[in-house]
């Protein structure tokens, strides 16, 4: 278990092909305090990773509810977004951190046509 830090945390996704969508990732929202903690919408600033909205918007004391991202990107290269987290902790509203990821180029196929053992050119 890694914790995220707010502002400063991030996670980096393994590498996909473009337009190939990843394993969803599980993140954890824990209320490590005594009154309930309210989760309001969870949003990510790029369109290359997609939020599942957390299991439950309200959290007791010491309980926890997950939310996935998914990251599907649209097009090659690196990656960058932000999640936000609403919610009502007094000092970390809205919680945020980085997500990162590459999107390599996808597969693309090649035909070849032989004759026994003899190739056939195009």
């Amino acid at each position: 278990v890694t914790n995220i830090l707010t502002g400063t945390g991030s996670y980096t996704f393994a590498s996909v092909p473009a337009t190939t969508a990843s394993t969803p990732v599980t993140f954890t929202i824990e209320n490590t305090g005594t009154a309930n903690l309210s989760v309001g919408t969870i949003t990510s600033s790029s369109s290359d990773f997609s939020v599942t909205q957390a299991v439950s918007a309200s959290v007791a004391g010491g309980v926890t509810t997950t939310f996935t991202v998914t990251f599907n990107p649209a097009t090659v290269g690196a990656k960058t977004g932000t999640i936000t987290i609403v919610n009502n902790d007094g000092n970390e509203n809205p919680y945020t951190f980085t997500v990162n990821g590459s999107a390599t180029a996808a597969a693309a196929p090649e035909i070849a046509v032989i004759q026994g053992s003899t190739p056939i050119v195009s």
